[in-house]
C-alpha cells in the first residue's frame, strides 16, 4: 500500500491582483491601476495601466501592451515594476500628469465657452 506524505507550508496572505489608485469623473471616466503580474519564472511584477488597459511606462507615458507572445524584454524593462512600492510611485506621477491635462482640457471647454456666451 502507498502512502503519501502532505505536508503543510506557511503562506502570507495573497496579495489583491488589481488596486485602484486614481478614478477621475465626468463625461468619461478614466482611472489608474496597478495589476499584479504573474511570471512564468521568478516573482510576480506589477503594471500600471489606464482605464482602457493601456499601459504606463517607467518614463509616465502611455503605450500599448502586445498580445503576451508578441512582448518583447524591453516592453517588460519599460512596463513591468519588480515592486509595489516602484508601480505606485509611477501610478502617482501617472495620476498627476492626467490630473493636469484633465485641468488643461477643462479648461479650454471653459474658455471657449466664454467667447461664444453672449
Amino acid at each position: 500500500m502507498r502512502t503519501f506524505k502532505l505536508e503543510l507550508t506557511q503562506h502570507e496572505e495573497p496579495l489583491p491582483l488589481t488596486w485602484l489608485v486614481a478614478k477621475f469623473g465626468g463625461s468619461c471616466v478614466e482611472e489608474i491601476t496597478i495589476s499584479r503580474q504573474r511570471q512564468p519564472e521568478g516573482p510576480d511584477k506589477f503594471a500600471v495601466r489606464t482605464a482602457s488597459k493601456i499601459c504606463i511606462n517607467r518614463e509616465i507615458e502611455s503605450e500599448y501592451e502586445p498580445l503576451p507572445s508578441n512582448r518583447t524584454d524591453e516592453f517588460y524593462e519599460r512596463c513591468r515594476f519588480d515592486t509595489f512600492e516602484e508601480a505606485l510611485d509611477i501610478a502617482r506621477k501617472a495620476t498627476a500628469k492626467l490630473r493636469a491635462e484633465l485641468q488643461g482640457q477643462l479648461d479650454l471647454i471653459n474658455a471657449k465657452g466664454e467667447e461664444t456666451s453672449p
